[in-house]
């Protein structure tokens, strides 16, 4: 496990306000022979422990361990959960914890480098950084449109000119503007700006032990119906994570 890993372990335990969250907000490990992961008594034990430090706060994953009913078992598909890409637990917060239902439509593209100098020379470059993406966007209209090579480059092309605005997670910018992003989808008809804020922050948070930084690049005007036949944002929206040394492109589209 990494350090990272076990830093996003304790801040899970810090931050969850009942047993309810630990039970649904832990995933089981497919690779153990285990078919239930915390019960609601041992998420309530946790609780317990935790309230009962001086600071009511988990210090180190040690203390988590020590606990009777976690152990080794559990500690896989703490793991398992928490050692997980960020844009995979974004993506499957938004389902698991009901923000996003069925008749939404979430895919993520994404690019990764080899190293860190290779992601950084492909973000830092406006020109490699726009045909990377226009690549991702090809692809992805290729696949959820059915469209050829040349008709998926035109029809993406905007990206090698469109404006870009970009939002850091130096503060909360980034969260902010990926949050709103999804509420433009349509509004508040289908959860709130504040529960979309929370995971989004978290999102943007994911590796806050570490000197990681994260940007969410828009690109503005740019037609995501050229993506999907759906209710969809305005933008293409592009995540940058330098800890994963990885880009991500989101489509996304509400079948209203």
């Amino acid at each position: 496990m990494t350090p990272g890993t076990a830093n996003r372990i304790v801040r899970f335990f810090n931050s969850v306000q009942s047993a309810s969250e630990i039970v649904k907000g832990v995933k089981d490990d497919p690779g153990d022979n285990e078919t239930w992961v915390f019960t609601t008594k041992v998420a309530k034990r946790i609780l317990e422990v935790r309230n009962s430090l001086p600071s009511r706060q988990f210090d180190t994953l040690e203390q988590i361990d020590a606990i009777t009913g976690v152990g080794p078992d559990k500690i896989e598909d703490l793991t398992y959960t928490f050692g997980r890409p960020a844009s995979e637990s974004f993506e499957s917060n938004l389902f698991d914890k009901s923000l996003l239902y069925d008749n939404w439509t979430v895919i993520r593209y994404e690019y990764t480098s080899e190293t860190d100098e290779a992601h950084r020379m492909l973000v830092d470059d406006p020109t490699a950084f726009r045909n990377a993406v226009h690549q991702l966007a090809v692809r992805a209209a290729m696949e959820t449109q059915g469209y050829g090579s040349e008709e998926a480059e035109r029809a993406t092309g905007s990206i090698l000119t469109d404006y870009i605005d970009t939002y850091t997670n130096s503060h909360p910018e980034a969260a902010l503007a990926f949050a709103l992003w999804f509420f433009r989808v349509d509004a508040d008809n289908w959860f709130s700006f504040d529960r979309m804020l929370a995971e989004t922050t978290w999102f943007f948070d994911y590796h806050s032990d570490s000197y990681a930084p994260m940007e969410l690049r828009l690109f503005k005007g740019f037609n995501n119906n050229v993506l999907l036949n759906l209710i969809t944002p305005k933008d293409l929206a592009i995540t940058v994570n330098d800890a994963e040394r990885v880009i991500t492109l989101w489509v996304v589209g509400l079948a209203d």
